[in-house]
């Protein structure tokens, strides 16, 4: 299997409410993450058909080990438990991939970091809401923290980020910014160099930055 791409992507709740909604929330404008998913999945994703999609959900947090979700298929309705008037009753049906989350689970293993890929037909399925870092107040600081790693991801400049990653630590990125460790490591880590493409501008969402940065796989720089 090779990785033809990864992307940073906000999952914010907001863009799962009615665009009537959105709009009255965002003084009659449209919010750019919207249109810059569609703009992903049409520039980018329609030209590749990836067979999968590998999702690091940094706020499904569990005690001991890493979860993986190895159901064949997961089909239910969905009512956010933290945002239930925008998000209730969502229809969702997508296959899995059993076999994959399994080699996940045996390569952790092998390099010693505990995992479980779980086949149960009722583990819960989240959506990765904004929790704690809702009631955070979001400093000009901060905001030139992210600014500065999206200059860097645009720049191609993954050894910046993950060098600096100490120092961008005392912001608290959302997920300890594990989301985007884990993806640029498939690419080559450090050694990459793959210019980012913006689909969306950076917003303020429910106190948090969010952005769309999407990385090609032919693009130069690629390593992984």
């Amino acid at each position: 299997m090779a990785v033809v791409g990864f992307g940073l992507l906000s999952h914010v709740p907001t863009i799962m409410l009615p665009e009537e909604v959105r709009r009255e929330l965002n003084e009659g404008e449209e919010i750019s993450l919207v249109p810059g998913l569609r703009r992903l999945r049409g520039e980018v994703l329609d030209e590749l058909e990836p067979e999968t999609f590998v999702i690091f959900d940094t706020h499904w947090f569990s005690t001991v080990e890493h979860l993986l979700t190895a159901q064949d298929r997961r089909h239910g309705r969905y009512t956010s438990d933290e945002l239930p008037r925008g998000m209730h009753g969502l229809p969702y049906d997508y296959p899995g991939d059993p076999e994959l989350a399994r080699a996940a689970e045996a390569a952790a293993g092998r390099a010693g970091q505990p995992a479980h890929a779980s086949s149960d037909p009722h583990l819960p399925v989240h959506s990765p809401p904004i929790n704690l870092l809702h009631y955070l107040v979001r400093t000009p600081e901060a905001r030139a923290a992210d600014e500065a790693r999206i200059e860097w991801m645009q720049a191609g400049d993954h050894r910046r980020i993950i060098e600096e990653m100490d120092d961008y630590a005392r912001f608290a990125p959302e997920g300890r910014f594990g989301h985007y460790l884990m993806a640029v490591a498939a690419a080559g880590g450090a050694d990459c160099t793959a210019r980012g493409r913006m689909f969306s501008e950076y917003e303020n969402a429910v106190g948090t930055g969010q952005v769309h940065v999407w990385f090609d796989r032919s693009a130069a720089g690629w390593t992984g």
